[in-house]
């Protein structure tokens, strides 16, 4: 039988839900609290990591319920990536700029969340969440669905030339040169990465974070930006 997955996006308005940052951690779990009654999931179903731009993925079972969900001290440490097919459990990735990806294959009942900023991109995060699906669930790669959660988008996102070499696995056209001023294509780098491994279902969420007050950003906000979440369940 082929699944349903269910994700929600939080915005500004539901407020910081990171509890690593420079902010309130009381709050933070008050946001979560709301957004967890808002959608109808306990907060104990939650499942949280310590993000840290690698590229490792962990497989989430009914014991991982919880971790991360009300401290920082018990998410899921050095993960960027969470894979399930455990009904019930919601994954949450964290970010402000940061791409949030969602793999979702119906036919094989899995879902999956990463946190996928450049460096995340360059060591190849999402490659491994399919790799992940196909190895432990036997998803098959076209079956794939990938949605990709606003981000700080072209128009924004300037970097140094000295930048570019991280990019040299990727086309030229990830990056693009406007006003003599050099930009990052995440979502064009992310799409060529994706299809390279034979996915052929991607659903952009065409909204920069940086341009978009809906959204935090650590590019606008600095050390004051909060964390918006990409929560996920089946």
């Amino acid at each position: 039988m082929e699944s349903q997955s269910n994700y929600y996006i939080s915005s500004v308005n539901d407020g910081n839900i990171a509890l690593h940052t420079s902010l309130s951690a009381l709050e933070a779990q008050q946001n979560r609290a709301a957004i967890a009654a808002k959608l109808g999931f306990s907060v104990h179903k939650l499942v949280s990591m310590q993000q840290v731009h690698q590229a490792n993925v962990h497989i989430v079972d009914s014991q991982d319920a919880g971790k991360g969900s009300q401290d920082w001290d018990s998410a899921l440490p050095q993960t960027d990536g969470l894979v399930t097919n455990v009904r019930g459990l919601v994954l949450l990735a964290q970010g402000a700029d940061c791409p949030l990806l969602l793999f979702h294959d119906k036919k094989m009942s899995v879902i999956g969340v990463a946190h996928a900023g450049w460096k995340g991109v360059v060591a190849g995060i999402a490659i491994k969440m399919l790799e992940t699906m196909h190895q432990a669930f036997n998803c098959h790669l076209e079956d794939i669905e990938i949605t990709i959660a606003p981000h700080a988008g072209a128009c924004c996102y300037e970097v140094s030339q000295d930048f570019i070499p991280n990019f040299s696995a990727f086309p030229p056209e990830v990056f693009i040169l406007r006003n003599r001023k050099l930009f990052l294509d995440l979502d064009r780098a992310l799409v060529w990465q994706l299809t390279q491994n034979a996915v052929k279902h991607i659903n952009l969420l065409d909204i920069c974070t940086i341009c978009s007050n809906d959204y935090f950003s650590f590019r606008r906000e600095k050390d004051r930006a909060g964390r918006f979440g990409l929560f996920a369940w089946l």
